[in-house]
């Protein structure tokens, strides 16, 4: 029997103990040396991305299902994922089997269309599909969605339609075998293209993507992506780029990304309007950023010039949005320690209410085919100021005329921001909203996307009967 001491009787965890394996927990990780294995996977195990047995694999399942930096995996199955319906382990699914399980997914569904996606994460491609999946429903198309891995946001890839994870043991050729010759196939991001590779699409298909090619390149994904049938890139920059780096002759092409109508309601606005005066105070002039916090993004730099900017202006303050893992909360963690007011709430499904109390979106990107969060940002009448980066942005040239400035020396970053968050006026944000407004919407983006599958043979349309 399991030894227990008062401090882990009791335990949430104790729920999950018919897939602990004592003897087999001691024998997979030997560094416990004399510790009650039982105890050691409460108080560290789980912590740990340990699993506690072979029926539970806490890799997988944290790769599959949980936030990038989430740990305590048996802990979120035991709390969430079995009612959700997640697996504790791979199953591994034969040709035939992922063809049928596919199969019954699509019965009854009328007019599909794919959409091939690395994960669920709370990032900018899952929340770009999510939005054309449900213009593509607006249109009268149904969504089916196969995913390499899960995420936070999986609950809502599974209200638009069908999803399958591939991570959970399927075989992509048998899912592919279980589409229609004419199904529509759209795959974002280049992690998507070796999925779309091995589907075997022989209907209109089309690759987007949202990386820089030398992103692309770094993980091997410039061969894949290569062998699409049809290649978007959303900006001019990463055309260009991608033209240089793939075989002579790959026809890329150029679709602006669409943006969309989000506004922050005037109370949502009055709320994070105050919960920033209560967080770091009133009165201040707000430098805002957004992304997952890592070193592409340019957290660390973020936050140098944040306490450069502090120096220059003492009323200043700062604001990241999105997720934030272990290193970036650390460097958040000095950065306060150093005196810096900053607020990092995390990923906010009310980022246009953020936007609308930011005076500038601080852009730090170190490499960035063109972050749709400044964009968002700008709808609201947000400035951006862009620290040096290989930076997609760039090449959208007289459409960012008065909406943000892109500086060739990082030293300048701080006083230009300063400059600009000094002199906005409500006027200046509403001619840059107004601005804005010009600019590709979502549903644009969408017409000029089913076109584009027209010319590949796309037929049979449902709104064509409408």
């Amino acid at each position: 029997m399991l030894g227990e001491t008062d401090a882990v009787r009791g335990h949430p965890l104790d729920r999950g103990k018919d897939f602990f394996d004592a003897d087999w927990y001691r024998r997979e990780y030997p560094d416990i040396d004399d510790a009650d294995p039982w105890e050691h996977f409460v108080a560290h195990g789980d912590a740990e991305r340990r699993s506690p047995g072979p029926g539970f694999d806490a890799q997988f399942y944290a790769g599959t299902y949980l936030a990038l930096e989430e740990h305590h995996a048996l802990r979120h199955f035991l709390t969430h994922g079995r009612r959700a319906g997640h697996q504790p382990r791979p199953v591994p699914r034969t040709a035939h089997e992922s063809r049928d399980a596919m199969s019954a997914l699509l019965a009854g569904v009328e007019h599909p269309v794919l959409l091939v996606g690395n994960d669920a994460q709370r990032a900018g491609a899952p929340l770009l599909m999510l939005e054309l999946a449900r213009h593509l429903r607006g249109r009268g198309w149904a969504p089916v969605f196969v995913l390499l891995r899960g995420g936070p946001l999986l609950g809502r890839f599974q209200a638009l339609g069908p999803t399958v994870l591939i991570a959970e043991g399927h075989d992509v050729a048998g899912l592919g075998a279980a589409q229609e010759p004419e199904t529509p196939i759209v795959a974002n991001t280049g992690w998507a293209a070796p999925v779309l590779q091995q589907l075997r699409p022989s209907g209109p298909s089309v690759l987007l993507v949202q990386e820089m090619p030398d992103y692309l390149q770094e993980h091997a994904l410039l061969e894949p992506v290569a062998r699409a049938a049809t290649i978007v890139a959303a900006l001019p920059a990463v055309t260009e780029q991608l033209r240089e780096r793939l075989p002579a002759g790959t026809p890329v092409h150029t679709l602006l990304p669409g943006l969309l109508h989000a506004t922050g309601s005037p109370e949502g606005v009055t709320r994070v309007e105050r919960l920033i005066a209560e967080s770091v105070g009133a009165d201040r002039l707000i430098f805002l950023g957004a992304g997952f916090a890592d070193e592409r993004k340019g957290f660390d730099r973020f936050l140098e010039l944040a306490h450069r900017i502090h120096d220059l202006e003492s009323r200043s303050a700062f604001v990241w949005l999105g997720d934030v893992g272990e290193w970036g909360r650390r460097c958040a963690d000095q950065a306060r320690e150093r005196g810096l007011p900053l607020l990092v709430p995390g990923f906010r499904l009310d980022a246009p209410a953020w936007y609308a109390n930011a005076d500038v979106y601080l852009l730090t990107s170190r490499q960035d085919p063109g972050p749709t969060t400044v964009m968002d940002a700008a709808r609201c009448g947000v400035p951006f100021v862009a620290a040096p980066g290989d930076l997609g942005l760039q090449s959208l040239g007289r459409l960012l005329d008065g909406v943000g400035w892109f500086l060739a020396d990082e030293g300048q970053v701080p006083g230009r921001a300063v400059a600009v968050a000094r002199s906005e006026t409500h006027q200046s944000r509403a001619e840059r909203a107004r601005h804005m407004e010009g600019h590709a919407s979502f549903g644009g983006y969408v017409d000029d996307l089913l076109q584009l599958l027209r010319m590949k043979g796309l037929v049979d349309e449902p709104s064509r009967g409408r």
